[in-house]
């Protein structure tokens, strides 16, 4: 036996590292976390939109009721029922708001009160997306 010729009588000695298989499927399965991410990420930058116009929605709203109940006489709330009004709102640049105004008559039930209605939709492309304030208001 020569220099360079060796004789092993132990066990082979064990490997180390990673195989090709093994780093690809890791790479996938990296790689399915990071669009699961992305996309949970762009869901909620979306629903946070959504909030912000459902807010603005309710305070547009809010203020119109307000409006109508305290800073109107009771002559000219009369004078609405029957005529609901559409005001379309520009906000921040985005012309997708409607609010609606709907004065009605109760009736003897309610003592003869004015039922207010304000309805504002904050989403053209969805007919859900809407907040619906309601009161009476008496003499």
């Amino acid at each position: 036996m020569n220099a360079n010729e060796r004789e092993w009588s132990g066990p082979a000695p064990a490997r180390t590292g990673a195989t090709l298989i093994e780093v690809m499927l890791a790479s996938v399965i990296l790689a399915i976390l990071a669009l699961a991410g992305a996309a949970f990420i762009y869901r909620s930058r979306a629903d946070i939109a959504l909030q912000k116009n459902r807010r603005v929605a309710v305070e547009l709203a809010n203020a119109r009721l307000e409006e109508v109940m305290y800073d109107w006489t009771y002559a000219d709330t009369l004078n609405m029922v029957g005529s609901p009004t559409n005001q379309w709102l520009t906000i921040n640049g985005r012309g997708n708001y409607r609010r609606r105004t709907i004065v009605n008559q109760t009736g003897a039930g309610h003592d003869n009160c004015l039922r207010i209605i304000v309805r504002m939709r904050y989403n053209q492309r969805d007919n859900s997306d809407e907040v619906r304030f309601e009161t009476l208001r008496g003499r």
